[in-house]
């Protein structure tokens, strides 16, 4: 899911100015809504006030890139007294992902209560799940028989219908497959990349190439190159 610079200049272009402008807090935390009106809304409100939205932008959006004081922040506030503090670290430790399995793998072996390794769990099922989309396990609905050939039966008991094949059921279930929804928070960042490409100042140039340097395979990493690659033919 992206934001591109354009799209953020005709929304710039065509959308009335709002009564009243929101901060730049708020218009962060309305970057993450799902409602794509105040998604733009929040981006128009970085878009008209530049050199304060870069300075706010660079302090927030971080490269997918392991950093172990970061984590070791971040595993900390979990078991913070404030519950808010540690909802943020959750949901800045799902911003790495899976390229920091291990880490929560070693924080949730070590957590000293009870919610902060529920939380680190949940990070951990997220990345399992997304894991397990990629490379979905392969079935063999014809095992091969040892003795050779293949051996087709069939038996139906109290109406149900069971086929076998070398004498293991075949499992006729129907299965749906549901795609995991993206990451919130790098969703966030793809629209805050895309207000920094809108700027296009040196400042938000600089933010973007910082962004550029993360894991090569991480959305926010080569949707910051992209808008790199954008601003240089502009040129």
């Amino acid at each position: 899911m992206t934001f591109r610079a354009t799209a953020l200049a005709l929304f710039v272009l065509a959308a009335p100015v709002p009564a009243a402008e929101p901060d730049l807090e708020t218009a962060w935390a309305d970057l993450l809504s799902p409602d794509e009106a105040k998604a733009t809304r929040a981006a128009l409100a970085f878009a008209a006030k530049p050199a304060e939205s870069v300075a706010f932008l660079k302090a927030r959006v971080r490269p997918v890139k392991r950093d172990q004081a970061v984590l070791n922040k971040l595993f900390a506030d979990l078991s913070d007294a404030d519950p808010k503090v540690r909802e943020a670290a959750q949901a800045d430790l799902a911003y790495y992902g899976k390229f920091i399995k291990g880490d929560l793998e070693k924080a949730q072996s070590a957590a000293a209560d009870e919610e902060a390794r529920d939380r680190l769990k949940r990070l951990l099922d997220r990345i399992a799940a997304e894991e397990k989309e990629k490379n979905p396990p392969k079935e063999n609905p014809n095992p091969i028989n040892p003795n050779g050939g293949v051996s087709i039966g069939m038996t139906v008991v109290n109406g149900v219908r069971t086929v076998t094949i070398n004498g293991q059921p075949l499992d006729t279930t129907p299965r749906v497959m549901k795609a995991l929804p993206p990451l919130a928070s790098w969703v966030r960042a793809s629209r805050a990349i895309g207000v920094l490409e809108f700027l296009g100042t040196p400042d938000a140039v600089a933010v973007l190439e910082a962004l550029s340097v993360g894991e090569d395979t991480a959305p926010p990493t080569t949707q910051a190159q992209d808008a790199l690659a954008r601003l240089k033919r502009k040129k």
